[in-house]
This record gives C-alpha cells, structure tokens and sequence, in this order.
C-alpha cells in the first residue's frame, strides 16, 4: 500500500472523531478554543509548516465563529481560522529565519495583480475612512478580510515545497467535503436550507453551494484526469454523496452556475469527454426518477423565481418572463441604486468607488466592487480571475501529470461556476469559498515550479 493511500486511509478513519470534536466545540467558548488551536497551529507550522497548513485546510469549513460587533449594516463575526492564518503565517516567518537554506519569498504568476488589488482596497477604504463616509471600524475589518485570502494564497505558495505534498492537501480537503456534507445531512428536514457547520444567524445557504461548486470543480477535474480507476470512483461517490446537500441548498444562481462549469470542463478535457457527457446526461436523466421529491423542490425554487412567494409581489422583465420573488426583485432594485446613486455621483466614486462597505449589503458581486472599488477595482479583479483561469489551462495543457492537470482543471472549472454565482450573489468575499478557492489557486500557480524541480532531481540522479 502506497504513502498516499495509507495517509488517506488514517485521514478517513478519524472523520468520526473530527466529527465529535466539531460538535463539542459549539459548546466550548469561542475564545478558549481559538487559544488552543493557535497553540497548536503555532507549534506544528513552526516545526513542519506542511503539517500546519492541513490543520488550516481542515478549519476552512470547520470553524467556529462569534459576532464580535453589531454595527448597523452588518455584523462583525471572528472565526478561528482568521486567526489560524494569521498564526500560521507569523509561525512560518519564525520557520524561515532559523532556516539557513532559505532562498526567499517565492515569486507567483499573480503577485503584480494581488498588490495592485490590494493597494486599492487600502487606498479606497482609507480614503472613505478620512472623509467621514466609512465606518472606521467595520470598513477596516472587512478589508482585512478580504486581505486574508491574499495572505492565505501567499502563505500557501511559499509553505508547499513539493509537488509530493499535494496529495495529502487534497485528502485533507476530501475529508472535509465529506464532514461538511454529514451535517448538511443531520439539517435535513430540520431546516429549510441547508449550511456548513458553525454559521450564525440560520445560516448562509448560498455559501455552502459556492463551496460545493469547488468541491465540484476539483472531483470533476481528477475524474477526467487521473489513470488510478480508484480515483475516479471515488470522485464520482463523493460527487453523489453531496448531491443532495447541494440541492437542498436551495441556491438559485449555484443550479445555474454548475452548468457552464460542467460545459466548459466537458470542452477543455482532453480526455474521457464521452464518459463526463454521459455522467451528465444519465445524472439528469435519473435524478427526478431516484430523487423525485428533491426534485420537486428544486423546481419550485427555481419557479419561485417567476411565481413570487406572496401576493405583494411585483415584477421585473427578464427574457419576456415576470420576476415575483422579493429577493430577486430585490436585488435589482439594489443594483439600480448603486449606479444611480453611488457610481454617478462623482468622479471619484466612478473610478475607484467608495471603500469596503460603501455601499452596505449588495447581492450581486459586480455590483458591490464597483461600488466600493469603483470601474478600476472592478477591472483589476475581473483581469486577475482571467489571468488564473489562462495560467490554469497553460499548465492543465503542459504539465503531463495526473494531480496537476485534475487540480488545474479543476480550478478552471469552479471558478468559472463561481463566476455565474457571483452574478447574484457576493461570491468572491464568502470566507467559506474563498479560503478554499486561494488555497487551490496557490498550488495551481506554483505546480509548474514544483513539477520543473521534481524532473530536475530526477535527471540528476540517473546516470550518465
């Protein structure tokens, strides 16, 4: 039995234990626990920084959070793997400075965009903070959040040091799907929506489905890459298994957004395209007939849409037919009022907005960035996702490895479902599918650096 199979198989083992743990955390003081697994992440990241990054991998959807503010506009929640981050990355720092092999920081494709991205988060926030308009000390805190996912992919590139590694990263982050998915399951028929583990205030729905698009993203990807037969099984159970969490998420724009994900990764794989397309045809095909009653309830969500949940509700056009919910009609209304009166108001609020929580609560990410980052922010953000997605598909066609192409395909594929999503809903500031968005990025971009050094080692150890 391989390294790797014997490590997923421990990590498989523990998911009970994981699963007790997490449920006896609900109970434990918020602080108290964020005390002990920073002493923990502080000591394992400082004597193997590897070790330390799974505990993180672990905590992205397993953390425990606490409203810390309630300021008008939206609530201050701290969860324990803010912290973890931000330990991990001082423990790393402390790592480095007793290694005397250290070579430096390690440069990645993105480092220009993310500066650039967060030098105008920075300025635009402070600049909202001087003139009054920001709340000095929400604004601040979301914008170190929105911080925290570039530190997290930073943090990422510089720890992984080689692509041996990459496997238990990916185990880690299956157990985790796998955990996530055993509680959206104990909800079911409790709630009406589903959620991930430790969401304050009912839950955010729409959060777990963002995450599900990634989890998504990389099963597909190792389905139509990988040559170990077990691989793939596994991907397609695990694919089956969160179906119906997923579903019961009730998350409108993720029913959407899981189709040009699935097109766009049927058009880009270079092999198994009959195998993925008949996967697809005979999930839609018998789905109503195994899941009628899921089924059902997907539908009428998406009919709410049309239908509207009360008589008081008014329409919106969209391709010849009647919009009636409130959430929807909702949100057009919000978008409308960003470009009437946020975006038109004066140059400055054009170009460069009007910093982080400028413009409150927006369901819609376009709209919310050039609210608050303005049509430059906006434009930054936008080149920056394209440029993943064409780094991503350079090495998907380029590296002949199994785990680079499953994960570079992969990436491709959730953040083009991501995309869609953020088209109505605030995909790309979601702590949820952030966290595990950067991580996957960081080992897409460094993979080629990893996979050239790993070839190196290897031509110098043959013989002449």
């Amino acid at each position: 039995m391989t390294t790797n199979w014997r490590y997923a198989l421990f990590t498989l083992a523990i998911v009970p234990i994981l699963i007790l743990t997490a449920q006896s955390i609900t109970a434990t003081p918020f602080l108290i626990t964020a005390v002990i697994a920073s002493i923990v992440v502080a000591v394992v990241t400082f004597h193997r920084p590897e070790s330390g990054l799974i505990i993180v991998v672990f905590s992205m959807l397993l953390s425990p959070q606490i409203i810390v503010a309630n300021i008008p506009g939206r609530e201050l929640t701290l969860r324990v793997d803010d912290l973890l981050i931000i330990v991990m990355l001082l423990s790393w720092l402390a790592y480095t400075a007793n290694d005397k092999d250290w070579k430096g920081f390690v440069k990645t494709p993105l480092d220009f965009n993310l500066l650039l991205l967060t030098v105008l988060y920075i300025a635009t926030t402070g600049l909202g903070i001087l003139s009054g308009n920001l709340n000095p000390l929400k604004s601040a805190f979301y914008m170190l959040k929105y911080l925290e996912y570039f530190v997290l992919f930073w943090v990422t590139a510089n720890i992984v040091s080689t692509s041996k590694s990459l496997p238990k990263f990916l185990v880690s982050g299956a157990v985790t799907a796998i955990i996530v998915a055993i509680y959206a399951y104990s909800l079911m028929g409790k709630v009406e929506r589903v959620y991930a583990p430790f969401e304050l205030g009912g839950g955010e729905p729409a959060s777990l489905a963002g995450y599900y698009l990634v989890v998504y993203g990389i099963l597909s990807g190792f389905f139509l890459s990988s040559d170990n037969k077990r691989v793939r099984y596994f991907c397609v159970a695990l694919a089956v298994f969160i179906l119906p969490t997923f579903i019961k998420t009730f998350s409108r724009a993720s029913y959407l957004a899981f189709v040009p994900m699935s097109l766009t990764m049927l058009l880009l794989t270079k092999k198994r395209k009959g195998s993925f397309a008949l996967i697809l045809i005979l999930g839609a095909i018998l789905f109503p007939i195994f899941f009628g009653g899921l089924y059902q309830d997907m539908v009428n969500r998406v009919n709410s849409t049309f239908i509207g949940t009360s008589s008081m509700s008014r329409g919106e056009s969209l391709a010849n037919r009647q919009i009636r919910d409130p959430s929807a009609t909702d949100r057009i209304d919000s978008w409308k009022w960003v470009i009437k009166e946020r975006l038109t108001t004066d140059v400055k609020s054009l170009l460069i907005g009007r910093g982080i929580t400028g413009v409150g609560f927006i369901d819609g990410q376009v709209f919310t960035f050039l609210g608050e980052i303005g049509i430059l922010g906006t434009i930054v953000f936008y080149w920056l996702m394209f440029k993943i997605l064409l780094i991503s598909h350079h090495t998907y066609k380029t590296i002949e490895d199994d785990t680079v192409k499953g994960l570079s395909l992969g990436l491709i594929g959730a953040l083009v479902g991501l995309l869609f999503q953020s088209a109505t809903t605030n995909t790309f500031i979601i702590v949820r599918i952030n966290e595990p968005l950067w991580f996957l990025t960081a080992l897409v971009m460094i993979a080629p650096e990893l996979y050239a050094v790993e070839r190196s080692r290897i031509s110098e150890l043959k013989p002449a």
